[in-house]
Order: C-alpha cells, then structure tokens, then sequence
C-alpha cells in the first residue's frame, strides 16, 4: 500500500501542533480527498473480504514476534498522538478517547482465549481506542459532504503516523477498523470527490475449525464506541458536541437517517422531554433512548453482540444507569438556578469532556444561550439529571478499574483513569 501512502509525502510531527492546520487543508481538498479515498478503496480489496483478513492476520501474527502490541508499545503510540487527541472536539474528545481507550482493553482481554489471532485482538484494541482521531482534522459531522469523512480520515491518519511502531499488516486490520466503525448501512453519495459513493463495509465475524473468532477487530472497535454512545456518557457528548458544531453546521446520523444540524434541531437539544413516538429532530433523552433500544439484538447494529459478553456487561451498567437517569429527571425535586448549580453543570461537563478548553468554552457559550431559553422547571430537570450522573460517572470509573486492575495494560488503564478522574 505505499504507492497509495507514503508517510514521508506528508511529514507529521505529533509534536508541532501547526501541522495539524495543513493538515486539515489538505484532507478536505479535492487533492487530499482523492488520495484518502484511493487508499482506502485498496485497503477494502485487501484487506475486506473473509480470505483477506485471514491473509492480513497470518502475515500479522508474525510480526508481533518483533513488534508486539503491548503495554509499551500503546504508550509509544499514545504519545505519538497527543497533539492529536488535543485537538479532537467536543463530544469527540480526549474524554471519549480515554473511555474508549478502556473500554478497548476489556474487550482485549476477555478476547484472549476466544479469537484465532493475536494481531485481530491488538487492532481491534488499537482502531478501538483511535477510532474517532480523524475528528481532529475533519469535522465530526460531515460525513455526508466527504468520501473521506471522519472514519476514512481517522485511517489515513493511523496509517501514517503508526508507521514503524507496530507491523505494516496489523497497521491494516487496524485502519481497516478505523474506517469501518461508522457503520452506515447504506451506501453515501457525497460531494466530494465529485460522483464518489461511500460503500458499505465489509464486516464479516465467524469462528475457524477450533471454534476460535475471526474478524473481530472491527466488531470491537464499533462496541468501544457503542459503549461510550449509551448512557450518560451520550448526554453530555451529545449536548456539547452538537452545540460545538453551531458553527460548522453538519449532519448526525439518528433513527437511520441524517438530522442536519439546523435552529429547530439545536433546540431540541436542551429540551428535556421523551415523546411518544419519537419526534424528528429527536430531543437528547430521545436520542439516547433510540440508541438504548438498538441494543436488542435484533438489528445490524448489535446482532453480534453475543459473541462479546465483555461488552454487553458494561453496557448492562450503562443501559441501568439511564433508567435511574430518566426517573431522576422525572420524579426529583425542585432545583433552582444558581451560579453554584451553574458552575456544577459546566465543571461536569468539562470533566467528562476533557477537550482543548478555549475550545470547550466556545462550545459552552453556545449552551449558555441555549440555556437562558429554558424555563425555570426544565432547567430543574437537567440539574437533577447532571447530580445523578456525577455518581454514576464514578461508578463507570470504578467498573474500569475493577476490570482492568490485573490487566496487561493494567498500568495504562490506571493512568487513564486517574486522568479521567481529575
């Protein structure tokens, strides 16, 4: 694949911050949108179809010989992508990344004795932790606009700056997953490069003759981010990456269409209220609840989800907690405005946030205006909801650390708590 991508081509130094500027000019330009699309359409021949994934894996499991996926090896590469990870948004922030970090190595390791490969475990923690990076240099929610959206560019992105810390092959399985983890279920026209349609992506998990998994990488990179996509966690990601995006403007994908990003969709997003059916634009609690209910197993989205027991404990947790959530909203008592309630609000959301803070508080005003459009009674609601989910946070915290205390990873997993905690 080096004729498609050449590390050299576009120097990048995860250090120097400027560089992430040119970057953005050049993944959205004709030129750099060509060049993305391009190696990702070769890496679908080569490595999305049931033969080639085995290939890609066998080649894979003899490099981590040399260049095994351990604990030093995901710090290097976590290092290597701060300035990265600095920069992602609101929403889609150093928060979710370090959730989804956590998130990737319980899956890891409840996979050992489960997946026929090595290198599909190690992708699969990798792509899980890194899906989101292409955020940092696209827009989140523009997905419908580019061939190369925030998926495609995140494995473009992983590509060139994994180069020589982990094998060429498993770099494959691992932007493969990146570029998958959208999950779009059919094929986007966008705009450019002009007449490119975005296929759907191979995804295919089946078990070998000693029944062993194969091919899940990208499943447990699409269930890292489903973890952090339920829950409370959704609430606060939800508000302050939509109101982030005022700006930018942009499409979210809800209730199996596109929702643009429009005044009547902003304010549903503080409009603290469940209708019967859900309405379109959806509020945020109906937002969450759509993906609560995509969980049962009856749809593309979770069908698989048996196959990983890991992930539907976490989820158990977070699926628990959203109940607790909506009837704390509903049936607590009154709450008014204070600059302390406010203040609690805005360092709660900061916390679980964790993004670049002049740019989180850009996005924060654009709350403040929403907010002072609440009523007395709906500004109650969410102060509720926001003391609820202070507890329950640390309750996901706690379910992390319990899991990943005896970990290979265990030193990482408790630094990024610890972060996560601050």
């Amino acid at each position: 694949m080096s004729e498609i991508m050449n590390s050299n081509e576009i120097s990048i130094n995860s250090q120097e911050t400027e560089k992430i500027q040119s970057l953005r000019e050049f993944v959205t330009s004709n030129e750099g949108q060509e060049r993305i699309v391009n190696f990702i359409d070769n890496l679908k021949t080569e490595v999305g179809t049931k033969e080639g994934w085995i290939s890609t894996c066998q080649k894979a499991e003899l490099e981590l010989e040399n260049m095994p996926i351990n604990e030093q090896t995901v710090d290097r590469i976590n290092k290597k992508f701060k300035t990265f990870v600095d920069q992602m948004p609101p929403g889609h922030d150093k928060g979710h990344y370090s959730r989804d970090l956590l998130t990737s190595i319980v899956l890891a390791d409840s996979l050992k004795d489960k997946a026929a490969f090595k290198s599909d475990i190690g992708a699969g923690l990798l792509a899980g932790a890194f899906h989101d990076i292409g955020t940092s240099i696209i827009p989140r929610y523009q997905d419908v606009k580019y061939g190369a959206g925030h998926g495609e560019t995140g494995a473009f992105l992983f590509w060139q700056i994994s180069e020589g810390l982990i094998g060429e092959n498993t770099r494959k399985l691992a932007s493969y997953s990146i570029a998958s983890h959208t999950h779009y279920l059919k094929p986007i026209e966008v705009q450019i490069p002009q007449g490119y349609k975005k296929d759907k992506y191979w995804d295919e998990t089946w078990t070998d003759e000693n029944n062993k998994l194969i091919g899940v990488a990208p499943q447990t990179t699409r269930r890292s981010d489903r973890t952090d996509t339920n829950g409370i966690t959704l609430m606060f990601r939800t508000i302050i990456a939509r109101l982030d995006s005022v700006e930018e403007g942009g499409h979210d994908f809800d209730g199996g269409k596109f929702i643009e990003f429009n005044h009547e969709s902003l304010m549903q997003v503080l409009n603290p209220i469940i209708r019967d059916p859900i309405g379109s634009p959806p509020t945020t609690l109906e937002h969450m609840l759509r993906f609560a209910r995509s969980n049962d197993g009856s749809n593309p989205y979770s069908e698989k989800d048996h196959l990983f027991p890991a992930f539907q404990e976490i989820l158990g947790l977070k699926l628990s907690q959203l109940e607790n959530l909506f009837n704390t909203m509903d049936k607590s008592a009154f709450i008014p405005e204070t600059p302390e309630n406010n203040k609690f609000a805005h360092d709660l959301f900061s916390k679980i946030s964790k993004a670049e803070p002049q740019r989180f508080e850009k996005a924060w005003g654009n709350f403040q205006n929403l907010w002072s459009e609440l009523s007395p009674e709906s500004k109650s609601k969410w102060y509720n909801g926001f003391e609820y989910s202070k507890t329950a946070y640390e309750e996901i915290l706690s379910f992390y650390e319990n899991k990943t205390k005896d970990s290979e990873f265990a030193n990482i997993a408790k630094e990024t708590i610890d972060g996560l905690r601050k």
